[in-house]
């Protein structure tokens, strides 16, 4: 996989998230954002051409051990519950600074 498609796909919404069918963190990722109405852009990676190379090349630089695999402002964050905690700390943040 190309590096500048990579970054291309994590630059594509704040939120981007690597996914797999039967999820059930994905899942409950997926409705969490679609709740708070949050623009997201959620990537299956079993329909994607290179969705395996995407997985390896992120397994590469980061620790990644399940899904969702989690991006926000294309920077990792890793699971859901840790980009939950990230949305929530920045709302507070964007908050404070009014």
């Amino acid at each position: 996989m190309d590096p500048n498609e990579y970054e291309r796909i994590l630059s594509t919404k704040s939120i981007v998230f690597l996914s797999k069918p039967n999820c059930k963190w994905c899942v409950e990722l997926s409705t969490y954002l679609q709740t708070n109405n949050i623009d997201f852009h959620k990537i299956d990676v079993n329909e994607m051409d290179y969705g395996v190379e995407l997985v390896e090349l992120v397994k590469k630089k980061y620790t990644v051990k399940s899904y969702p695999i989690c991006f926000k402002d294309s920077i990792f964050v890793g699971s859901k519950d840790e980009l939950i905690e990230a949305i929530r700390d920045s709302k507070f943040n964007d908050i404070n600074n009014i």
